[in-house]
């Protein structure tokens, strides 16, 4: 998982990281100025301090799922179905930074196409000048 900062997309394996309620994840460094503009920085919904959630590394371990034991059905199954959907959630993420770096890509492709070819032509008909002085210096 990335931090959800557009600027950032620090990997946050192994470190202490925020969840805010609208589903984005932001390293601690992000976490300060999401929590100073009082917005998400990657949805821009308002938030306050009761909307973001510090979480710890994944634990290792039966750490992870000694944590559930002792709730009852219902919870358990109401914190994976959150988990899930934050999972999905970080996987559309992940995929619309993808397609803006494709298009991104595409477009900067284009560009240099379109000026490698207009430098051709201008080679080619630099070529051509010079091609008919020799010619006319020939005769």
């Amino acid at each position: 998982m990335q931090c959800n900062r557009r600027e950032c997309g620090e990997t946050l394996a192994g470190q202490e990281f925020v969840v805010t309620v609208c589903g984005h994840a932001f390293c601690s460094a992000c976490q300060v100025e999401t929590l100073e503009r009082a917005c998400c920085e990657a949805c821009g919904q308002g938030l306050t301090d009761d909307d973001v959630e510090v979480c710890s590394p994944i634990p290792r371990g039966n750490a992870g799922s000694l944590a559930l034991c002792g709730h009852d059905v219902n919870t358990i199954l109401a914190i994976a179905a959150r988990a899930i959907t934050f999972a999905e959630g970080q996987q559309q993420l992940r995929y619309a930074r993808a397609q803006e770096t494709s298009e991104d890509l595409a477009r900067r492709n284009s560009k240099l196409s379109s000026a490698l070819m207009e430098m051709q032509a201008k080679q080619v008909s630099a070529l051509n000048v010079m091609q008919a002085r020799v010619k006319a210096l020939e005769q």
